[in-house]
């Protein structure tokens, strides 16, 4: 039978190796601190340089902040004038010289025709043009049934309307507003204007001066749609 004694005292124990314990646990923390040293540092550093890049930045803007705001007022004004300049592009347009045409009434009106009121009107509208809406039911009705479609964009037109009221006088009134309604339709300038004219007003009117009844009228015509783009 063999016996093993164990003579040694636990403070004498060394460990069999080239490096003891002691030793491993010193350099662990040394390295763990160096470590958490240099990630330290350069997360100062580089604080440091967002700091320096944050100062440069407020430094750059505070120089140019007001040339900033210089160039949107600069754009607004200019956006406000091209929307000026195309309104009045359209106003241009849209509008009719009347003096041409109005010159042809020096040769149309008979010497038995006076004139009591002519007036010029315009006005104004927006056509929307019209969206096709498929039948209840149908294919095409479910995706215009889940999204309904924006109502398209219309384009202003003004419309003119000439008004002209008068009278006649002589055996032949009622012949000469009749004539000076159809020389209305052919005359060239007006011809070019007007989409419709139309009689509506003819009826005898006793004279003042006691003399023969004469005929009194009124005729309007208006222009067909002149867009404004």
């Amino acid at each position: 039978m063999t016996a093993r004694i164990n003579l040694l005292k636990t403070t004498e124990y060394r460990r069999q190796g080239l490096v003891s314990t002691a030793f491993i646990i010193r350099v662990s923390i040394m390295t763990v601190v160096l470590l958490a040293l240099v990630f330290g540092a350069l997360a100062f550093l580089q604080r440091r340089n967002a700091r320096q890049t944050l100062d440069s930045a407020r430094e750059l803007w505070r120089v140019r902040e007001p040339l900033y705001r210089k160039t949107l007022a600069m754009k607004q004004d200019l956006a406000t004038k091209r929307k000026l300049d195309q309104e009045l592009r359209g106003w241009s347009a849209s509008r009719i010289a009347w003096n041409e045409p109005l010159a042809e009434f020096q040769e149309i009106t008979l010497p038995t025709l006076q004139f009591r009121r002519l007036n010029v009107r315009g006005e104004m509208d927006v056509r929307v043009p019209k969206v096709k809406t498929p039948k209840a039911g149908s294919a095409e009705a479910k995706p215009a049934e889940a999204a309904a479609p924006a109502l398209a964009a219309g384009t202003p037109a003004r419309r003119f309307f000439l008004l002209i009221e008068g009278r006649a006088e002589g055996d032949q009134a009622e012949d000469a507003v009749l004539q000076f309604d159809a020389a209305l339709r052919r005359a060239p300038g007006l011809r070019a204007l007007m989409e419709s004219v139309r009689l509506q007003r003819l009826e005898s009117e006793e004279s003042r001066a006691g003399g023969a009844a004469g005929q009194v009228f009124a005729i309007e015509a208006a222009t067909a749609r002149r867009e404004m783009p």
